[in-house]
């Protein structure tokens, strides 16, 4: 099992921008560890803009009830992918 120390600070990062609380306690870091060591969590840069997407999807939700997921589909932020839909939508209705 992995401690949050031994994840690296790019990880680090997200995990807590995505928990999206301002002082993470040692019982909350060790979840986010164990969240990433389990595979439930991912972030990478949007393949539009550039911006980090950071999602996570935990068996239990009951310590993560106020996460900032980003919404959109699949590598592109919530913004990119609604712009994506429109291009989609207009390109079906031509």
């Amino acid at each position: 099992m992995a401690t949050w120390e031994e994840l690296d600070s790019t990880t680090q990062e997200d995990l807590t921008e995505w928990l999206n609380i301002v002082n993470p306690d040692e019982e909350d870091l060790q979840r986010l560890a164990d969240l990433h060591e389990a595979g439930q969590f991912y972030a990478v840069d949007c393949g539009g803009c550039g911006d980090r997407i950071r999602r996570g999807h935990p068996d239990n939700w009951d310590h993560f009830q106020g996460v900032r997921d980003d919404e959109g589909g699949g590598e592109l932020c919530s913004d990119c992918y609604g712009e994506y839909r429109k291009l989609a939508a207009f390109v079906e209705d031509v």
